[in-house]
This record gives structure tokens, sequence and C-alpha cells, in this order.
């Protein structure tokens, strides 16, 4: 790994250890990465998240698309949170 890569990694890392709305920016990050459509990440999403990860799936979609997403009632166990992409688009 170059120095600038690591340096990357670890500007990452410290980011990824910030709280915004409660939430870690890493943990935002990890719960995105499942929601997020798989060909590019600012494109719109539809994901099936656990009832108790509403507050942290939301607040990721927000943090990442700068949208506030639909959420809506899948089941008893899951929600389905609708992105319309980045920005809003």
């Amino acid at each position: 790994m170059t120095n600038e890569e690591q340096q990357v990694v670890e500007a990452q890392a410290q980011m990824d250890k910030l709280v915004i709305n409660g939430h870690k920016v890493g943990d935002m990050r990890g719960i995105f990465s499942k929601m997020q459509d798989r060909t590019h990440w600012q494109r719109p999403f539809q994901a099936l998240v656990l009832i108790e990860d509403r507050e942290l799936a939301v607040e990721a979609a927000i943090f990442f698309h700068g949208c506030v997403p639909a959420v809506r009632r899948f089941n008893s166990k899951y929600l389905a949170i609708f992105s319309p992409g980045y920005a809003c688009d």
C-alpha cells in the first residue's frame, strides 16, 4: 500500500468514528452498503431492513443521498426503504 493509500484508509477510519445525529458514520456506512444500488451508490434504491434498524437506515440514506427516504412496513419483521438517489434526483 502506498503512503497516499494509507492516508486515505486512516482518514476514513477517523471519519467512521464521527457521530452525526446520534449515529457513527461507520455504522451508517455499513447499513447503507447493504441498501445501496450495487451498480453505483448514487442511484435510487429499494431495500428491506429490519424494523429495529429503521432509524439508522433512514439517517444513512439522508447522510449519503441527502434525501429523506420513503419507509413502508413490509411485514412484521422488515421495512421497505425507498430512496430517490443522490441529491434527490
